[in-house]
């Protein structure tokens, strides 16, 4: 043996079920953080759906659910068989306050495991999600609210409004639907209408939440700061869940109410203390009082948790940088460090290739998740270029797929990405997450040639419109035929002026073809248009159905 293999060295390699088993003693000595870190390290490594799941589980163990979400539909875009991951999603989804994603998880769940003990859970979560406020509610009530709410949101207030006041005289639940309609008009800055409903809200439902925070939100556009502050620490005392607590955080930061937060964030923390929507919301008030350090103590800690977590990332490069001041907005980024993350993600771009770019667990992955599903539509376009340069790849297939089913994503990336998959030839059957529920469908290509974009605008709420249907993927199928026969005219008034109409004349057209005509009147009388309108559609539909694709 030669001098220089003698002082060798050969690096040993754990793997990833061995780490978990470390991560497992790890955590029973009270090391959360470093059981947290090993099984991500784990599954980063081992990049299977089983790794994944794994790391879900350890976030959901720390509060985490909003990272759970984005790791179980990794697994579900992978394998949508996997055994226990329905159920996952649904308790996640579940905690987050989407009932009906979590009623559709549980239908799921059955289907793939019926007699398993996830099977199990799963007829439990239905029972549990049947006995809640809104399960409750007659279906009369439920289809009320529906066309009132719809009306409302289609502009004819006063019919949405009418619609609404005979369902509070039907409905169970009266505070949640009179909260509701209060919000809706606070939206219009009608502050008079609102205080019409919440305060016999909160006759009904004195220890409410939701009920208190929006007449704190309400006292303080009036100016009424001292009724404010205390309608928003009574919210304190009893916001205890997800959408509860998001509710309360909203309104004590707009309302500078830090004394309010700090006591609630204190008392939340004692029983989730690695909950990173705690520590994010606890670090923006420590900067916005000046307390930058703390404030930066606080980022790395929710970096140690969720590296994935864009907001802790960016604001703690900001506050590393020579800016003195730093303006901790609520939802907002630093426009520089935006700018800088950008330029990473170019430079990247241009030295590797899409495989290695696209990579879990790398940077460069994160920073095209952080784009693709953010809300500044010039890194959106971006990352959409640089995914449409390569004509077939499957790292972008991979990504795509994964994009589809994550259920809080923009609607028009969703139907980008549907489309970027059919220009690359994908007909795998994949995962889309449109409104509740979770759909299989196979991409098939629309040729529109110049026609593209007014398809998008339509399909887009095409699929919101039918989100009740579990085959709402054949509606858009149907759908998709009709539009290739369309004169031009149509589609511009289908995609802009007249959505809502065509989207309900679809609707129709496939239930009747499909021979269920109790569903189909049904949905005529749901709808917040009168039948004359959409029957002149179907008419306008019924005379090309038969027609040549347009091609001009």
């Amino acid at each position: 043996m030669s001098q220089n293999e003698q002082v060798m060295l050969y690096p040993f390699r754990l793997s990833g079920s061995r780490m978990r088993q470390s991560a497992v003693q790890l955590r029973r000595q009270g090391q959360v953080l470093d059981a947290l870190s090993l099984v991500r390290r784990a599954a980063e490594q081992d990049d299977t759906p089983s790794a994944w799941q794994a790391l879900a589980a350890e976030l959901q163990r720390t509060g985490n659910w909003e990272a759970a979400v984005q790791m179980l539909a990794r697994v579900l875009s992978r394998d949508p068989q996997h055994p226990g991951a329905w159920i996952d999603m649904g308790r996640c989804l579940q905690v987050l306050g989407h009932p009906d994603a979590a009623l559709d998880c549980a239908y799921h769940q059955l289907q793939v495991e019926p007699w398993s003990p996830e099977g199990n859970a799963a007829r439990a979560m239905l029972v549990e999600l049947e006995t809640a406020a809104d399960a409750r509610e007659p279906r009369r009530t439920q289809r009320l609210i529906h066309r009132g709410l719809t009306a409302w949101q289609n502009g004819n207030r006063a019919l949405g409004e009418r619609r609404i006041r005979r369902a509070v005289r039907l409905a169970e639940e009266k505070e949640r639907l009179l909260v509701t309609t209060a919000m809706m008009c606070m939206m219009e800055l009608d502050l008079p209408g609102a205080l019409k409903y919440l305060p016999i809200a909160l006759r009904l439902a004195p220890d409410d939440p939701r009920t208190l925070t929006a007449l704190s939100t309400l006292y303080y556009q009036q100016g009424k700061r001292r009724l404010a502050r205390g309608f928003l620490q009574k919210a304190g005392q009893y916001a205890d869940s997800v959408m509860a607590e998001d509710g309360f955080l909203t309104a004590a930061w707009a309302q500078d109410a830090w004394k309010e937060m700090q006591e609630y964030l204190d008392q939340r923390m004692k029983r989730q203390p690695h909950r990173t929507a705690l520590l994010s919301a606890k670090a923006g008030m420590l900067c916005e009082r000046g307390d930058l350090p703390a404030a930066q103590q606080l980022w790395k800690d929710i970096l140690a948790i969720d590296p994935d977590d864009r907001h802790a990332a960016t604001m703690l490069a900001a506050a590393q940088s020579p800016v003195q001041t730093l303006f901790c907005i609520r939802g907002m980024l630093p426009a520089s460090e935006r700018e800088r993350q950008l330029t990473e993600l170019k430079m990247a771009a241009e030295s590797r290739d899409m495989a290695e770019l696209l990579r879990p667990g790398s940077r460069s992955r994160r920073l095209a998740e952080w784009f693709i599903t953010g809300n500044y539509a010039d890194e959106r376009r971006y990352v959409m270029t640089l995914l449409e340069k390569d004509a077939d790849d499957t790292a972008v297939i991979a990504f795509l797929k994964e994009l589809l089913c994550q259920p809080f994503l923009r609607f028009e990336t969703r139907q980008w990405a549907l489309i970027r998959l059919a220009e690359m030839g994908c007909r795998d059957e994949m995962l889309i997450m449109t409104g509740g529920h979770f759909s299989l469908i196979a991409c098939q290509k629309v040729e529109e040639q110049k026609q593209e974009r007014p398809w998008r605008m339509f399909l887009s709420v095409l699929l919101e419109e039918t989100k009740q249907y579990r085959r709402n993927g054949e509606i858009a199928e149907l759908a998709a035929d009709i539009w290739r026969v369309l004169p031009p005219e149509y589609r511009m008034e289908a995609a802009t002026t007249q959505r809502y109409a065509w989207c309900k004349a679809m609707e129709i057209l496939y239930l009747r073809i499909a021979g269920e005509e109790e569903a189909a009147a049904r949905a005529v009388t749901d709808a917040a248009l009168s039948s004359r309108k959409i029957s002149r559609v179907i008419r306008r539909i019924s005379r090309y159905m038969l027609a040549e694709p347009v091609t001009e």
